[in-house]
C-alpha cells in the first residue's frame, strides 16, 4: 500500500490562516494580500484555500511585515483531507462559505455569465413590486415612463440627501445648511408628496451614518448583465459590508429587498475581486413626525446569489424576447398603473 503523503508534501494543500492584528489599517491590508493568494475569507479574521509549497513560503515571509505589536499574531495552519472532510460549521445562518462559481469574479462562467445581450438597472432585476414583473416589460420593451409616485419621490430625495451629506463630510463641513441645499434642488416641481421631513432630518441624523463609507459609489455592472453605470447606496470598506437603503417599506421576515445588496455585492466582486459576504438593508420610515430606522443584517449566501441570478435571467429573457408577462392584481399603487391598464 502506498503511504499517503502529508499535506506539506503535496503539490497543493489546504491552509487556514487566522490573524489577530491590533491595527485596523494593517489588518485590512493583510486581508487584501491574503485574497491575492486566492484565499477565501471564511470569518472576519480567518481565511482558507489551497497553496503550493512555494506560495506558502512566500506568504509566510510576506505576512511577517504585519506583525508589529507585541500582541499581533498570524497562524498558518495546514489542513489534511480528513480535517476538511469532517469540518463542521455552526452558526445561526448555517454555513457561511460561498461557492466559487457564485462569486462576482466568476462572471465569465455559468451560472453568473449572462446569455442575453441585454443590460438592466439593478432595480429592474431586484424589484418585486409587480408580481408578474410587467413593470420591467413596460419600461424596457415598450419604453413607457412611470408616474413619479410618493414612495418613489421619497426614495429619490432620501438618496440625494445622503449623497449630499457625504459630499459635505468629505469637505470637512460638519454643519452644512441642508435647508438651503434642499431649496435649491426644487424637488417639489418633479416629485409628489410632503418631503419636508427629509429636509428636517438630513443635517442631524444622516450625517452620523455617512463618514466611514463609500456613498453612491459609481460602478459598472456590465460584466454580469447590469447597466453600465450603477450607483451603490453604501459600501463599508472597513468591514466589506454592502448596504442598501429603502424608504417607506417595513422590514419583513422574508425580505426580498436582500436582492439589492446581493446584486451590488456581485457587481463589486466582478470589478474589484474582493469578497463581499455581508449585506444590510436599511429601512427608513416616517411616523408622527419621527424618523424610524430598521436594519436587516444578513449573510450574502449561495441561496441569495442564486435567487438574484434567477431574477436576472428571467427579466433579461423577458426583455430580449419581448414577452409580455401579463397584468397582475396590484395591491398598492404602482408607478406604471396608468400605462399598464391603458
Amino acid at each position: 500500500m502506498t503511504e499517503e503523503k502529508a499535506p506539506e508534501e503535496k503539490e497543493r494543500a489546504e491552509k487556514m490562516i487566522t490573524d489577530d492584528i491590533t491595527d485596523d489599517g494593517q489588518r485590512k491590508r493583510l486581508a487584501t494580500m491574503l485574497q491575492t493568494f486566492g484565499l477565501a475569507r471564511i470569518q472576519y479574521s480567518a481565511f482558507r484555500g489551497e497553496l503550493n509549497a512555494n506560495d506558502r513560503a512566500v506568504l509566510a515571509r510576506r505576512v511577517s511585515q504585519f506583525v508589529n505589536d507585541e500582541h499581533d499574531s498570524i497562524f498558518i495552519i495546514p489542513l489534511c483531507d480528513r480535517c476538511t472532510g469532517t469540518a463542521e460549521i455552526i452558526s445561526n445562518s448555517g454555513a457561511c462559505l460561498v461557492t466559487e462559481e457564485l462569486r462576482g469574479w466568476s462572471w465569465d462562467n455559468s451560472p453568473l455569465k449572462p446569455y442575453h445581450d441585454v443590460k438592466l438597472p439593478m432595480y429592474s432585476i431586484c424589484s418585486k413590486y409587480c408580481p408578474t414583473s410587467r413593470d420591467v416589460y413596460l419600461r424596457h420593451v415598450l419604453k413607457k415612463k412611470g408616474e413619479m409616485t410618493y414612495p418613489v419621490s421619497l426614495g429619490s430625495v432620501t438618496h440625494a440627501a445622503i449623497n449630499e451629506t457625504y459630499r459635505q463630510v468629505r469637505r470637512k463641513n460638519f454643519n452644512p445648511n441642508f435647508e438651503e441645499w434642499y431649496n435649491t434642488q426644487k424637488f417639489e416641481i418633479s416629485m409628489q408628496g410632503n418631503l419636508e421631513l427629509i429636509k428636517k432630518y438630513a443635517g442631524r441624523d444622516m450625517i452620523a451614518t455617512s463618514a466611514p463609507f463609500l456613498i453612491e459609489h459609481k460602478i459598472s455592472g456590465e460584466l454580469i448583465g447590469c447597466s453600465g453605470i450603477l450607483s451603490v447606496d453604501c459600501y463599508d470598506y472597513l468591514h466589506n459590508i454592502m448596504f442598501d437603503v429603502k424608504t417607506g417599506i417595513k422590514k419583513e421576515e422574508v425580505n426580498p429587498f436582500k436582492l439589492y445588496a446581493t446584486g451590488y455585492a456581485l457587481v463589486f466582486e466582478s470589478i474589484y475581486e474582493v469578497p463581499v459576504d455581508i449585506g444590510c438593508t436599511v429601512f427608513l420610515n416616517f411616523k408622527d413626525d419621527r424618523l424610524l430606522v430598521e436594519r436587516d443584517l444578513f449573510h450574502i449566501s449561495d441561496d441569495l446569489r442564486s435567487w438574484w441570478i434567477e431574477e436576472r435571467d428571467k427579466k433579461l429573457e423577458m426583455v430580449y424576447e419581448e414577452k409580455d408577462p401579463g397584468m397582475a392584481e396590484c395591491e398598492r399603487r404602482c408607478m406604471y398603473e396608468a400605462v399598464c391598464r391603458a
